[in-house]
């Protein structure tokens, strides 16, 4: 390596040379140029001497020509003197860079490390063309790849060349990232990041995409969200002068192909972000890498809890379990105002974690809970919970007893809150009693306590006798994690005479069963990360353009790529972004950019957004939705 930059230099010096020394010495020079050209060094040296020891046009071109046969001749004490003595003749000549840089060559053979640092720094002093510039690069990037001595790299981190060269800092940060040496890779990660030519004329995003990719001819979920991922890049880099680039690799859905492929991706800090994985169970094995090589890791459809908040470059565009749970939770207590709620849960999979999160919000918000009863997945017989669950709401239940010995005055007062009098005196003729919820709602015990119309407690021969409706209950959360159990559940539920609002988890976004349990699924109201109106005339053109370029139709999957990468290309407005600066640029933004939900993460780095929905008359439609937490400050990332 060294050889060749010393021939390439000579090269250089041969033809401005033979184009303008002067006449005086020309024989002799031209009689050493030809020696040196031969290979000839020693007459080389011989007849050079002559003409470089006197004062003419051409004696620093005879003594730079000196320092470089010496070297090929391996006099590399005799070259580094040479060296030196041109440095105090010739201060100003066009070729000191070139003297200089031989010196280095031989300070590097020879290990005298603390010479080449010293020869170094004066390097830096000079005006270098972009030519010069390229050499040096070339030399240290030669010194880098060949294990440099670790005194080396520290010497480099304080040269003001360096801290200016690209190139040197991409191989300083790639070194350091194989030796892993994390410490050091942040530091070259952004001094490479502020270099004057990665700060102008930045043209193009790498976005790595890690994905269990498999049979790409076949359909899978993976595929499905990475078509969505391109259709947007496709529409960005039509609209954009800043362009976005895709690598795609394959994670063969294992460990160690995805840690494989996330190294290959890190080793270029150009690429400024990694999405993937998609699954949960992987995501938690891998977060820490996110952590350990300072790159963001986006997750597109993750939902366990416990993934991303404690790692700072992990970021989570679907909302977790924790999260889901709390927004519907939020939902009934604080926008609807219910306060007496009970959850009935399916046991196996995530709606057990949802349902915890459901009612230790709650709880936070001091509301009257009443009961959390469990399920197994089959629904085989839900009788001991649903008879539970009413001797429950029975116990907080308030009635009004109507017999001959009501007073007239709290008549009057019933009278006075809209009860028909027909309707008071048929009740009394039955000696009937009747909840204060079924009378006036929700608020039925606080109306009579204002009101001062006593109210007696119901008896608990009802709980058997499921034709007596249970009215006290403002809400009922059904948890599930399994769609399926929509068309037992239900009807097992509705046997039991409950009278009162459903609340369900995200997997009761289930349109066939729900419209096949109709009527008695109406008005069930659950939470969903996806919402699209079918008939609008943005998703038939979105949909029409998306299968023009794809040959696939948009499904939730596909949703899930396209909000990713609308978030992050949201943010790339910036020639200057860095791994550091997208994720606090992703997590700060408040701007509404999906199409089916929105990504609006917390101070964890989480996805705060869900849609409310209600399946209404055999339709499903978005009634409202839940922000949970907004950000609290930044994460401290450096």
């Amino acid at each position: 390596m060294k050889v060749q930059i010393i021939l390439v230099i000579i090269q250089i010096i041969i033809i401005l040379s033979t184009r303008g020394i002067a006449q005086s010495n020309k024989a002799n020079f031209e009689m050493g140029l030809y020696y040196f050209k031969a290979g000839d060094y020693s007459n080389a040296i011989a007849v050079l001497s002559n003409v470089a020891n006197s004062n003419n046009d051409h004696s620093d071109v005879s003594n730079y020509l000196i320092v470089a046969s010496n070297y090929y001749l391996g006099n590399f004490g005799e070259a580094v003197r040479s060296a030196e003595s041109f440095k105090n003749r010739f201060p100003s000549s066009n070729y000191l860079f070139d003297v200089i840089m031989t010196q280095l060559i031989i300070y590097f053979e020879t290990k005298q490390f603390d010479e080449l640092k010293n020869n170094l720094n004066p390097i830096a002093n000079l005006k270098l063309s972009e030519t010069q510039k390229l050499k040096l690069d070339s030399f240290l990037g030669s010194i880098i790849n060949n294990k440099s001595p670790a005194n080396l790299e520290k010497i480099f981190r304080n040269l003001s060349f360096v801290q200016n060269s690209q190139y040197i800092l991409k191989l300083l940060y790639r070194k350091a990232i194989e030796k892993n040496d994390f410490i050091s890779a942040k530091e070259y990660y952004s001094a490479y990041q502020n270099s004057s030519q990665t700060t102008i004329g930045v043209k193009e995003f790498k976005i790595g995409v890690l994905f269990p990719l498999g049979d790409e001819t076949k359909l899978s979920p993976a595929i499905e969200i990475l078509e969505g991922l391109k259709f947007i890049v496709h529409k960005f880099n039509g609209e954009n002068e800043l362009k976005i680039s895709l690598i795609i690799l394959n994670t063969e859905g294992n460990e160690k192909a995805f840690e494989r492929n996330l190294k290959k991706l890190v080793l270029d800090p150009d690429v400024i972000c990694v999405i993937g994985p998609i699954y949960s169970e992987l995501l938690r094995k891998v977060s820490s890498q996110a952590e350990q090589y300072f790159i963001p890791m986006i997750s597109p459809t993750s939902t366990s809890t416990d993934l991303a908040e404690h790692r700072k470059f992990v970021l989570q565009f679907n909302p977790n379990y924790e999260i889901r749970g709390r927004a519907m939770a939020e939902y009934c207590i604080n926008k609807l105002g219910l306060k007496r709620l009970a959850v009935l849960t399916q046991s196996e999979g995530f709606a057990k974690y949802i349902s915890e999160a459901f009612i230790s919000h709650a709880k936070e918000l001091n509301i009257d809970f009443v009961t959390e009863q469990f399920f197994d997945g089959t629904v085989s017989n839900l009788t001991s919970q649903l008879v539970n669950l009413r001797k429950k709401a029975i116990e907080l239940d308030r009635v009004i007893r109507f017999n001959i010995d009501m007073p007239i005055l709290t008549e009057n007062k019933l009278i006075k809150l809209g009860l028909e009098k027909v309707l008071i005196d048929s009740l009394i003729q039955l000696q009937s009693e009747k909840s204060v919820f079924e009378l006036f709602g929700k608020y039925g015990d606080v109306i009579c306590n204002s009101e001062g119309i006593k109210t007696y407690k119901r008896t608990l021969d009802d709980i058997l006798n499921y034709d007596s409706p249970i009215y006290s209950l403002d809400g009922v959360y059904l948890s599930i994690s399994d769609r399926s159990v929509i068309k037992n559940l239900i009807p097992h539920f509705k046997n039991f005479g409950f009278r009162t609002s459903l609340f369900g988890s995200d997997a009761w976004y289930a349109p066939d069963d729900l419209l096949f349990m109709y009527p008695s699924s109406d008005r069930i109201v659950f939470t969903s990360d996806y919402f699209n109106d079918e008939e609008t005339d943005l998703y038939i053109d979105l949909a029409e353009e998306f299968s023009s370029l794809s040959n696939l139709r948009l499904t939730r999957n596909v949703f899930y790529g396209i909000e990713t990468m609308l978030k992050i290309s949201t943010v790339m407005k910036s020639e200057k972004l860095d791994r550091f600066s997208l994720i606090l640029n992703i997590q700060n933004d408040n701007s509404r950019s999906g199409i089916s939900s929105q990504i609006m993460l917390n101070e964890y780095g989480i996805n705060n957004y869900l849609n409310i929905l209600q399946f209404s008359n055999r339709s499903i439609d978005k009634i409202d939705e839940i922000i949970l937490n907004p950000v609290k400050g930044n994460r401290p990332l450096k």
